[in-house]
């Protein structure tokens, strides 16, 4: 678990480090459309907290962008479901 956590932790990392130009150039607002799916708020207290804030505001963002994956992909499931080969070929680990 603590594990996997890293891992979670350490990619949410790189995409923050690699949105940051994109971050410190962007509109002033303090909603920034990353997508038309997920928005990042950097309003959210956690970002300029401790280290244990700054951690839990990422999760809360991974988790909503989960959630919005999850949506996607259960969506995806119910338009191609008579589409077998497609669904066996979409979750056939590589």
């Amino acid at each position: 678990m603590k594990k996997q956590l890293f891992i979670i932790f350490f990619l949410l990392a790189l995409i923050l480090i690699a949105q940051s130009t994109n971050v410190l150039a962007s509109e002033p607002s303090q909603v920034k459309n990353n997508n038309d799916n997920f928005k990042v708020d950097y309003s959210d207290p956690g970002f300029s907290g401790n280290q244990g804030d700054m951690d839990n505001a990422a999760y809360r963002q991974f988790k909503r962008a989960d959630d919005k994956l999850n949506e996607i992909y259960n969506q995806i499931f119910i338009k191609y479901k008579n589409n077998k080969l497609f669904l066996r070929k979409l979750t056939e680990p590589k």
